[in-house]
């Protein structure tokens, strides 16, 4: 009876030696990816979607970690307490700022879904299209206030008497075979490929492009140009679809040419003067905007995300204050048009082989800050 004792005094106090990767990703994404890896790959994932979780992760597990895997971390002040941390793995197509991931000493590594084949422009620019039709659909219906204001008054015992009347309960604009036009700025692939689901809505679609030729006139398109005035005059919903390169095309300027009740919809944040928008909106120049991209904070595609926690993560921190949330003629989404359940069943694939080849020894893809020191890891 005592050996027995003993020995279990003495396997209870054995150090848990397995490798371990803290994983900001939800309940899929971690059984994709553990998919990925197998059970024979001496990794233990540790979930750490719960908010407040792994902040810090327990000591045991802190001692053990090898990798993180995240998109959005919510405490980059944890990295330097982890002694074995190699590599910083982001499960989005853009990290969070190098400065913030320490020590230098540790790689980063990010998931770029290759957009040349067609499974990726599935899960990339077709979302696109579908989630701009979704959001103009919302913008018109506004199904989500409906929802909830009868939610809220139908189901009391004085109902109707709290409801609002029956008109401004149910009343929206029609958009089926409306003459509701929308115009798309920039005619590459995203352009259009919105083109194509605008156009199977039946709705009246106008484009324009630096370069021709814009004759014939391109399929499901009524126009088709190079005067981004002559668009912004006439479209009821205008989505910027232009590159990144075109900084601030969208300005003060150009919103004082849209019509006072017409929707901007910009697909990145580099061609938007985000201040001019807030004055265009606060003033009601412009009838709203649908917001899925951020210029900065934790949202914006400079990521500076982490510590210190503070106004510098918020998006649009910048404007000093000016909160485009709290407008009643802005929606804001957190980046969801492009990612789809299949974009992250990739990432979780791509991130996983990343680990597998950690492990082993071999080379890494996608590094974008290769690690600097290297270490048994098992």
């Amino acid at each position: 009876m005592l050996f027995v004792v003993l020995f279990s005094l003495t396997a209870a106090g054995a150090a848990d030696t397995t490798p371990a990767v803290l994983v900001f990703e939800n309940a899929r994404y971690q059984q994709q990816l553990q998919a990925t890896i197998g059970s024979s790959s001496g990794l233990e994932l540790v979930d750490c979607a719960a908010p407040g979780s792994c902040n810090p992760p327990d000591a045991d597990i802190a001692e053990r970690v090898v990798a993180v895997v995240a998109s959005l971390p919510r405490n980059t002040n944890i990295f330097p307490e982890l002694p074995k941390l190699k590599l910083f793995q982001s499960s989005f197509y853009v990290p969070p700022a190098n400065s913030l991931i320490q020590p230098e000493t540790v790689g980063i590594s990010i998931y770029y879904p290759d957009y040349k084949n067609r499974s990726s422009i599935e899960d990339g620019v077709d979302p696109m299209g579908e989630w701009a039709v979704l959001a103009i659909l919302q913008w018109r219906w506004r199904l989500a206030e409906k929802e909830a204001t009868f939610r809220q008054c139908a189901f009391e015992a004085d109902a109707p008497l709290g409801c609002p009347v029956f008109s401004d309960l149910t009343t929206h604009r029609p958009m089926w075979r409306s003459k509701t036009t929308i115009g798309v700025m920039g005619f590459g692939s995203v352009g259009r490929a919105m083109t194509d689901f605008f156009a199977a809505m039946q709705w009246d679609v106008i484009a324009t492009d630096i370069n021709g030729p814009f004759t014939p006139l391109p399929k499901g398109l009524s126009w088709f140009g190079n005067d981004n005035d002559y668009l912004l005059a006439h479209a009821d919903f205008v989505i910027v679809a232009v590159p990144e390169t075109l900084t601030n095309i969208i300005n003060a300027t150009s919103l004082g040419l849209m019509k006072p009740d017409a929707v901007l919809i910009p697909l990145d944040p580099m061609n938007i003067d985000y201040a001019a928008l807030y004055d265009a909106l606060v003033g009601g120049h412009i009838g709203g905007a649908i917001l899925d991209v951020e210029p900065d904070g934790c949202w914006g595609l400079s990521q500076m995300c982490g510590p210190p926690y503070g106004p510098s993560t918020q998006p649009f921190a910048s404007l000093k204050g000016k909160a485009f949330q709290d407008l009643p003629n802005v929606y804001i989404t957190p980046n969801v048009m492009m990612q789809t359940e299949q974009f992250w069943d990739n990432s979780a694939a791509y991130c996983g082989a990343n680990l597998l080849a950690l492990m082993a020894g071999r080379p890494l893809q996608n590094m974008v800050r290769n690690i600097t020191s290297v270490s048994t890891l098992k």
